[in-house]
């Protein structure tokens, strides 16, 4: 009976150190088991993104198309369009001195608009072209007779200086409307020759024999003209 006993015991213990060795095979040492590392994530510079371009909304550089210029009614001594009229009248000029064989170096027109608004400023452009065989200052010899005479005693008279003369004259007048729309303007052309003095002597006064006078003022605002008078001639 004792030696079962010990045979047992001796069983027991070998029993208990299997069991302890399987222990220890199974499981890990604290220094086996170490905790996960924190995993670091190194973000990488995100790639840098140039702001989009700006697209400016599209401009039109191209010139306004202009309204087109409307074909201007022309005539004399009176042309309407659109409930305006305009109407010339000439102006004599004085002759440049008592006894002057020819007529003065200028002609005037008086031009009468109606129909604008009140306080409404017109423009007015005047183009004039001549054309004289003579233009002359002076008279010589003194005393003399114009023209043919028969009488041997008395000389006929001839300019002291003469040139014929052909170009054109411009001027301009601006009108305004009075409260019953109706403006008033004087335009003056004046052969351009006789502006400087007279070579023979700058006091002596010019004139002009044997030419015509071709007229013209524009009213370009209203598209309307005048042109004359017609036939305006001087001399035979």
């Amino acid at each position: 009976m004792a030696g079962q006993r010990l045979a047992c015991a001796i069983l027991v213990g070998w029993v208990a150190v299997a069991l302890a060795g399987c222990a220890a095979a199974t499981t890990p040492s604290p220094s086996a088991i170490s905790p996960p590392s924190p995993s670091i994530a190194v973000a990488s510079p995100s790639a840098v993104v140039s702001p989009s371009a700006v697209v400016s909304p599209s401009v039109d550089a191209s010139p306004a198309t202009a309204a087109p210029t409307p074909t201007a009614v022309a005539g004399w001594p009176t042309v309407s369009r659109a409930g305006v009229t305009i109407t010339g009248r000439l102006v004599e000029e004085p002759p440049p001195f008592e006894g002057s064989p020819g007529a003065a170096t200028a002609v005037t027109l008086s031009v009468t608009i109606r129909g604008l608004e009140p306080g409404e400023s017109v423009s007015l452009v005047g183009t004039g072209t001549y054309d004289f065989t003579t233009l002359g200052c002076g008279v010589q010899p003194s005393p003399c007779m114009w023209g043919t005479t028969t009488d041997s005693t008395v000389p006929a008279c001839r300019p002291a200086f003469a040139q014929a003369a052909k170009g054109t004259a411009a001027t301009t007048a601006q009108a305004t409307a009075g409260a019953d729309g109706t403006a008033a303007a004087t335009l003056r052309f004046v052969v351009s020759q006789s502006e400087r003095g007279c070579p023979a002597r700058p006091s002596l006064p010019w004139y002009v024999e044997s030419g015509e006078w071709m007229l013209q003022v524009a009213d370009k605002q209203h598209g309307l003209r005048l042109v004359g008078p017609p036939g305006l001639t001087i001399g035979p």
